[in-house]
């Protein structure tokens, strides 16, 4: 978290760093009171930014402003800051119609996509916001992996196969290397496997088949 400035104890800021790819973000979570005033908030909120202005070309604020983008207030702060809003879908419906009071705003509209609200339950009346950020990776080369195959190893086979060595008075472990590699091969064969270049090691089958029966559902909902 940022902390170059202290602000007022009524203004509910928390501005943090993120950095994507050698980009440095100045992301602001905040929270306007619906009691606060309109000018104070938005000036205390302008200050914290001009104070980082030199250090981050790339902002994004978010949070429950408790003002709608086209009030005068917030159209002027916008228009100062070069800022967008992301969101288009109400967010609050205290009222019949609902309201657009919880945005998300930025300098770099161009770096998002898919910018929307859903409700999650959790309140009664507020939807949540969320966008998502346009990124790219360059993909790995796949990778090969040798490993024994295990499916149909028999103990039992195994030892009758170094039984005959173990009984005898050839003491060389160079030899004893030898039948035991051999053995090992003949009941435990090497194999090799490739893995994708972005191979994911934490989505396992259960992760995969609940993946797999969202998307029929959703299918099924469309």
């Amino acid at each position: 978290m940022l902390t170059k400035h202290k602000f007022p104890s009524d203004i509910q800021f928390i501005p943090f760093e993120i950095n994507l790819r050698k980009e440095k973000w100045l992301f602001v979570s905040i929270y306007k009171p619906p009691n606060q005033n309109n000018k104070y908030f938005l000036n205390n909120l302008s200050d914290l930014l001009d104070l980082y202005s030199s250090t981050f070309d790339n902002k994004v604020v978010l949070g429950d402003f408790n003002i709608t983008p086209d009030h005068p207030d917030m159209l002027s702060f916008t228009n100062d800051q070069n800022f967008s809003h992301l969101i288009k879908k109400n967010t609050c419906f205290k009222g019949k119609n609902g309201s657009i009071i919880d945005l998300i705003l930025t300098n770099r509209k161009f770096n998002f996509k898919f910018s929307s609200t859903f409700e999650t339950g959790l309140s009664d009346h507020h939807h949540l916001i969320y966008s998502m950020m346009k990124a790219s990776f360059q993909k790995e080369e796949p990778k090969s992996l040798i490993y024994r195959d295990f499916d149909k190893f028999s103990m039992q086979n195994f030892k009758s196969e170094l039984e005959p060595f173990l009984q005898s008075d050839e003491k060389s472990y160079q030899i004893f290397e030898n039948k035991f590699t051999e053995a090992l091969n003949k009941n435990a064969p090497k194999k090799c496997k490739i893995l994708r270049g972005n191979h994911k090691p934490h989505v396992d089958k259960t992760l995969r088949n609940a993946i797999m029966k969202r998307s029929k559902l959703k299918k099924k909902s469309k």
